[in-house]
């Protein structure tokens, strides 16, 4: 089994930096607005010759436009604040990070960062999500308000890719807040990446990975 020094870095990061977030949705843009699946458009990621395709509710943000007042628009302070500080720490990992917003009523936040090449099996799965469950552990008994319930693991394979995801239900009952996150680590024949969602419904974005491919 070998999971490389980089891949732990990415999953630690984002363990310590933002398991922790929960948010009230801001923005009047996403009330009402449903989830449209049937229209899709497609994104290049930044510097990575790949590309996939999300629903057309889905714009990409730059770290710059993030931090400089749009994220405000959408999410409260303390979500923002909080993700700041997950960008910070992850900018040095992938200098490009590529962000993606929903504007429906899905709610969604993607984070994608490009790693090292990692083959995903059996093996690297189990440790993947033995770590989590340990962090999660954690983060529960620093926070009795805090309830973490695993929803879904998951390793498949298929058409060039390997996806692991692990889904989890965040809530917490002094504030009255539920949201949910995922962890997916999408690997090609060439890298792999690992993709970070946010989201106030169940909903999820794993469908949309299997159009991940490589342009050049």
């Amino acid at each position: 089994m070998n999971i490389s020094p980089l891949l732990h870095l990415s999953l630690r990061l984002l363990l310590l930096s933002s398991l922790t977030l929960l948010w009230n949705c801001g923005g009047d843009n996403q009330k009402g607005r449903e989830l449209n699946t049937d229209q899709l458009q497609k994104h290049a990621l930044i510097n990575e010759g790949t590309s996939l395709s999300l629903p057309i509710s889905f714009f990409r943000l730059t770290q710059e436009e993030f931090l400089s007042g749009k994220g405000a628009e959408i999410y409260d302070q303390v979500f923002v604040e909080q993700f700041t500080d997950l960008l910070t720490a992850m900018s040095f990992e992938d200098a490009q990070l590529d962000l993606f917003v929903d504007t429906s009523n899905y709610e969604g936040l993607l984070l994608f960062v490009d790693t090292e090449y990692i083959d995903l099996n059996p093996s690297v799965g189990n440790a993947l999500a033995s770590q989590v469950k340990q962090q999660n552990d954690a983060q529960q008994a620093a926070n009795p308000n805090l309830e973490i319930t695993n929803m879904r693991t998951s390793l498949d394979s298929g058409s060039g890719k390997s996806i692991m995801r692990l889904k989890y239900k965040f809530s917490d009952a002094a504030y009255g807040l539920t949201n949910y996150r995922s962890i997916y680590f999408v690997s090609t024949l060439r890298k792999t990446f690992v993709v970070h969602e946010f989201s106030a419904t169940p909903r999820d974005v794993y469908d949309f990975l299997w159009s991940l491919q490589h342009d050049s």
